[in-house]
């Protein structure tokens, strides 16, 4: 949750989202989604308190998981073949 306050601090003074990106805190997406809910929210206002961690993780929901790459995948795959052509 440190790196969403981070970021909201970054916004709060105007960096833009390229900025931020730049910096490798989030890609441009996940900023413009965070910097929208933020306004929803008023955390952007300059007299609002930051939210603490608990307000910030239930406003995001709960992080999607079981995600693997598509690369992992193909590695198990490749390596599954070479053991089955090895044994040959």
């Amino acid at each position: 949750m440190h790196h969403y306050r981070q970021v909201l601090v970054r916004i709060r003074h105007g960096d833009s989202d390229r900025e931020l990106a730049r910096c490798r805190y989030m890609g441009r997406r996940k900023l413009a989604a965070l910097r929208e809910l933020a306004e929803q929210r008023g955390w952007l206002k300059p007299d609002a308190p930051l939210p603490d961690d608990s307000e910030i993780a239930a406003a995001l929901g709960s992080p999607r998981k079981g995600l693997v790459p598509t690369r992992f995948y193909w590695r198990l795959y490749a390596g599954n073949t070479r053991l089955l052509y090895a044994g040959r």
